[in-house]
């Protein structure tokens, strides 16, 4: 009696599991690819005037090394911007540029110049 008590309850919890797996996982999965696909395309062309630009050294340490590379860094009153070595050579301070920015728009976070016109 006892046995077949604990395999209904067992069969129970496999069903609400089995459940939840085909409800939550492809919930996620979807979020997931919209707020990837939100990111990708999220490319702002604004047009900005340049504060300061500077270059910050990043450390990356791997399981035998660690590699110190540089970050080029460009900045605004309003904002912070990472970009490539070329670009960085491409824009002085106190000057106005036409800017393509990928990154989050709502945040403002980490956004990454990726093109001067």
């Amino acid at each position: 009696m006892e046995s077949s008590h604990q395999q209904c309850e067992h069969e129970k919890n496999s069903k609400r599991l089995a459940l939840i797996a085909k409800v939550f996982f492809p919930s996620i999965a979807v979020v997931s690819a919209l707020i990837y696909q939100q990111y990708r395309f999220s490319v702002d062309t604004i047009e900005v005037e340049i504060f300061s630009k500077n270059i910050t050294w990043t450390e990356y340490c791997g399981e035998y090394q660690c590699i110190e590379s540089p970050q080029f860094n460009i900045i605004t009153l309003e904002e912070h911007f990472t970009t490539s070595e070329d670009i960085y050579h491409q824009i002085e301070p106190n000057n106005t540029y036409f800017l393509s920015i990928k990154g989050w728009t709502l945040f403002k976070s980490k956004r990454k110049v990726v093109k001067v016109y």
